[in-house]
């Protein structure tokens, strides 16, 4: 076993990726996919171990999974993508990492093999596949942001939307006001009161005279 007959009185060893498990084959077998056999004269052939494929016939090895995919069964025949929300940045593995395994670091996935920190004005509290807009009223000033901090009274944020992120909260001008937390915009001052400076959470009246 392991060869094959080339005449009555000659016989072959099976190459790499083919094995021969009988007495007088005239041919060697072939090693189906998900299976190799890697030496001459081979009787059988072996299956790709988990984080392994062979996605040839014939094959006499098996490969290793690139980043970003992985496989956990035996006679893996094709890798499988991570799917959204987790990634996997190295090769031949038998599973995908979730993002919550890093509380630290809010993410975007960037072909399931690596994460990228959201970027300022956006921000991703959980295993997400992309980062989130700010909301009105809100703002992201860091990168790698799990949530979205308020704006405080006397200051507003239009929030983040394509073509602007919020960065940061924007003070009030001279003669208007913001008396609310997270506020998305600032008020004209009532008739016969002022608001002399930036910044500012209420007007004052005008004193007599």
């Amino acid at each position: 076993m392991g060869y094959k007959q080339t005449s009555t009185k000659n016989c072959e060893k099976c190459t790499p990726g083919y094995y021969g498990d009988q007495r007088g084959l005239t041919y060697c077998k072939e090693c189906v996919q998900g299976k190799y056999s890697q030496s001459y004269g081979s009787t059988f052939c072996s299956g790709c171990l988990p984080g392994y494929f062979a996605m040839m016939s014939g094959s006499s090895t098996c490969q290793a999974c690139t980043a970003g995919k992985y496989s956990n069964t035996n006679d893996t025949v094709l890798c499988h993508y991570c799917p959204a929300g987790t990634f996997q940045p190295s090769p031949a593995s038998t599973f995908c990492k979730f993002l919550q395994f890093l509380p630290y670091f809010d993410s975007q996935l960037m072909n399931n093999s690596r994460c990228d920190n959201c970027t300022r004005g956006t921000y991703s509290s959980q295993s997400a596949s992309t980062c989130l807009y700010c909301q009105p009223g809100w703002v992201a000033p860091m990168d790698g942001s799990s949530s979205c901090v308020s704006c405080e009274p006397g200051s507003f944020s239009n929030g983040s939307h394509p073509g602007h992120m919020a960065t940061h909260c924007v003070q009030c001008q001279i003669g208007k006001y913001a008396s609310k937390t997270a506020s998305t915009r600032c008020y004209f001052c009532p008739q016969n009161q002022i608001a002399p400076a930036p910044g500012l959470t209420t007007c004052s009246s005008c004193p007599t005279g």
